[in-house]
């Protein structure tokens, strides 16, 4: 095998999302009905980051529906409840922890599950606290394969970074304007799972800068 097979890899490519009545007359037909959303999506992409989950504890019943509404084989990127991420959240950390673990067993139990996405806000900044509890997330999420989105730039460090390689867990990448208060761009790969995402519009009229990026594209 020459070097350059080696470095070869999968590319999947979805969207943030399915479930956009403003896509009917576009990417769905007109009138085709959101319980078809779905199965409409899987039709022509294989990934999808389930942003609903970020918002909505997912149930097993749920989950499983949403298995059987594609037409096609397909996994899915599921971001981790926002009750973890707003603040530290210890006092019913473990709750929210096996609630969230049984309700993407579906997803796990049947090789459909790419990721577990875990989205710190811009709040979440780096300090020891902050160092212990992502700690704690990702020890107890450890049984899937992860993926950090740092949102505020005092964690892009080589310290964080090489944490991240000796556990094995992704850091989400993003594409971005160089505006001040933004993400870092940045290209570090930390994990066999690369994560890429691009966010669905940034409209800076201040600036006359009008950013309308990509899709969701996960490595594999």
């Amino acid at each position: 095998m020459t070097g350059r097979e080696q470095q070869l890899c999968e590319v999947r490519i979805g969207t943030s999302g399915y479930d956009y009545p403003e896509w009917e007359g576009g990417f769905y037909y007109e009138g085709i009905g959101k319980s078809n959303y779905l199965g409409t999506y899987s039709d022509t992409f294989d990934t999808i980051e389930l942003t609903s989950t970020f918002t909505t504890m997912p149930t097993e019943a749920d989950m499983k529906k949403l298995i059987k509404e594609t037409r096609k084989a397909m996994d899915f990127a599921v971001k981790a409840p926002m009750a973890l991420f707003s603040s530290i959240c210890l006092q019913k950390f473990d709750d929210t922890i096996g609630a969230f673990r049984k309700g993407i067993a579906p997803f796990a139990e049947g090789d459909k599950l790419c990721c577990v996405l875990l989205s710190f806000s811009k709040t979440f900044r780096y300090g020891i606290e902050e160092r212990k509890y992502l700690n704690k997330i990702l020890s107890a999420l450890s049984m899937y394969p992860l993926v950090v989105e740092f949102n505020n730039n005092e964690w892009i460090s080589a310290r964080v970074l090489d944490g991240l390689k000796a556990r094995g867990v992704g850091l989400c990448l993003h594409d971005m304007p160089h505006l001040e208060g933004l993400s870092i761009v940045y290209d570090v790969v930390t994990a066999p799972l690369a994560y890429y995402n691009e966010p669905t519009c940034l409209d800076r009229k201040e600036s006359g800068i009008r950013w309308t990026p990509s899709p969701l594209i996960q490595l594999l």
